[in-house]
């Protein structure tokens, strides 16, 4: 029988649509499983739930090879990271898995590579971290720290753990209140006439807020030692609502879970709960 273009057509779409929707939807399957893993594994990581977190974190990797999905992958290793360096106390395998993180985050996700700065930061590993963060921001280091801008917050606060790490302090919490600036800017569209308490928290200013309060707590240096101020910005981070904003790449959060679980405990003794942090796990 003689096909007329218009049917011809429709067929061939048709033909088309039986070929690609079953593949579409596998992947699409898959996709929602490895979303669903990470989801879980965060949740595990949360709750203290180490081996099951770390099971799930790896259920989400094979799932992110298989697709593939290189943004679910580093997000995988970064959390497995976390995990390993929070309950197990394993801070070499930590810092091979954000490696890995860094080495298949797709281009713009730099949240790997802050994550991985802050751990060889506080491992004392100053000089790695310092090249690590010029790395990290090499593509863009004309336009940082000075604009306005997510990668200016990313850029300050990740030099700002540096410095910190280095006993820099008083450097360290300048660094923090130029990134909160910077936020607050970012948040108000840059308009100058809009003016934020220090107290007020957005998904920009959250984690900057949080880095302040945790080096005035915790510092025993004139001029960045501010037990009070320190408490107060603690207590309006663990009010906040807003889920914190952490780069341009936002499909899956920055976990950073020995923070949030900071970030619990206080909250919980607001309310007059106890919450306590997990003790240093043991590699």
């Amino acid at each position: 029988m003689l096909l007329v273009p218009g049917f011809a057509r429709r067929a061939a779409v048709a033909v088309a649509l039986v070929t690609v929707t079953p593949l579409a939807l596998i992947a699409q399957s898959q996709t929602e499983r490895g979303e669903n893993a990470w989801k879980a594994a965060t949740a595990f990581a949360l709750q203290g739930k180490a081996d099951s977190a770390l099971g799930a974190f790896e259920q989400a990797r094979n799932v992110a090879r298989a697709i593939p999905d290189s943004v679910l992958l580093a997000a995988s290793y970064r959390g497995a990271a976390e995990v390993h360096s929070v309950y197990r106390g394993c801070r070499d395998s930590s810092l091979a898995l954000l490696r890995k993180a860094v080495e298949v985050s797709i281009a713009g996700d730099r949240g790997a590579g802050q994550i991985l700065i802050r751990a060889l930061a506080a491992a004392g590993k100053n000089a790695e971290a310092r090249e690590a963060h010029t790395a990290l921001y090499a593509d863009i280091k004309d336009q940082v720290p000075r604009s306005i801008s997510r990668e200016s917050i990313g850029y300050l606060s990740a030099l700002a753990a540096i410095q910190r790490s280095a006993g820099q302090q008083a450097a360290a919490l300048s660094t923090l209140q130029n990134a909160r600036m910077i936020a607050d800017r970012l948040a108000s569209g840059d308009d100058s006439t809009v003016k934020y308490a220090t107290t007020d928290i957005t998904s920009l200013n959250y984690w900057v807020t949080y880095e302040m309060a945790q080096l005035m707590l915790t510092s025993k240096v004139k001029g960045v030692s501010a037990p009070t101020e320190g408490k107060a910005l603690m207590d309006a981070v663990a009010r906040a609502t807003d889920e914190p904003e952490e780069g341009n790449q936002r499909r899956f959060k920055v976990f950073r879970l020995s923070d949030r679980l900071v970030v619990n405990a206080w909250r919980c003794e607001m309310s007059g709960e106890k919450c306590p942090l997990p003790p240093p796990g043991k590699c």
